[in-house]
């Protein structure tokens, strides 16, 4: 089909960044976006405090205004509905390893199974990613992150976080962090299954390690194995017995 000199051709929309000083959480306004058709591939959304950020299963997100990095990005994935686990690993590794870069060589990292991201057992990251999927089409993917940054302190119910700022000897501010961040993951989104599963495990926490977990109402120590490509966490009874576990079936018991 011959164009008309006069016909013009619409450019490719460029992913955005939006700054808001409060929202109740950058995931929210991510959907917003989306449910209006106002959503690019790559659109960051990030903010100096939420009002009711969540992590999770349900849990709420805690965070310090200016302390926190609290951000939102919006992916068209372009992968099967089953590749979901291979997605959740994909992100948590660029997270990860972009989280190392700041820190002193030899800083203790890990994945807690799913997506938790701990430094020196400690949790300083969660990811929370929520799916839009029309019929088997998987559309959208909003990866929302949040990272201590700068806190100094927390509060005695939280005796297992920890923040950048207390294991570096530098401070980055989330205006920096966001775009970093943000050019980082996109630039790691299409490394081969093999080479993400390869990664993830070698950084899963406590793998080969006796842990504690609770499952319906019981307390069972069993050996940390793997994360198998459906993203189920393979454990090893005492007796010898290994077992898959889908998140949410089971809960770490802590020290």
């Amino acid at each position: 089909m011959a164009i008309s000199k006069n016909t013009q051709l619409s450019e490719p929309l460029l992913p955005k960044t939006i700054h808001l000083a409060t929202v109740d959480s950058t995931n929210n306004y991510a959907m917003r976006l989306i449910d209006t058709a106002s959503a690019v591939h790559g659109d960051l959304i990030w903010a100096d405090r939420q009002e009711a950020g969540r992590g999770q299963r349900g849990k709420d997100w805690a965070d310090q205004a200016g302390q926190s990095l609290l951000m939102s990005l919006i992916l068209a994935p372009g992968l099967a509905l089953n590749e979901q686990p291979l997605f959740l690993a994909t992100v948590a590794m660029a997270v990860l390893e972009w989280l190392r870069s700041l820190l002193p060589p030899g800083t203790a990292c890990a994945i807690k199974w799913p997506n938790d991201i701990l430094i020196e057992d400690k949790k300083a990251v969660g990811i929370l990613i929520e799916n839009v999927v029309h019929g088997h089409d998987w559309q959208w993917a909003i990866v929302g992150i949040g990272i201590n940054l700068g806190q100094r302190h927390f509060p005695e119910s939280l005796p297992r976080a920890t923040s950048l700022w207390l294991n570096s000897s530098g401070l980055i501010s989330p205006e920096q962090a966001a775009p970093e961040l943000h050019e980082f993951l996109l630039e790691r989104l299409h490394r081969s299954p093999a080479e993400v599963w390869e990664a993830y495990n070698r950084n899963l926490f406590r793998r080969g390690e006796w842990q504690l977990f609770s499952c319906k109402g019981e307390q069972i120590k069993m050996l940390v194995q793997a994360v198998d490509t459906d993203g189920r966490l393979c454990l090893q009874h005492e007796s010898g017995h290994l077992e898959r576990y889908y998140h949410g079936n089971l809960d770490w018991v802590w020290d």
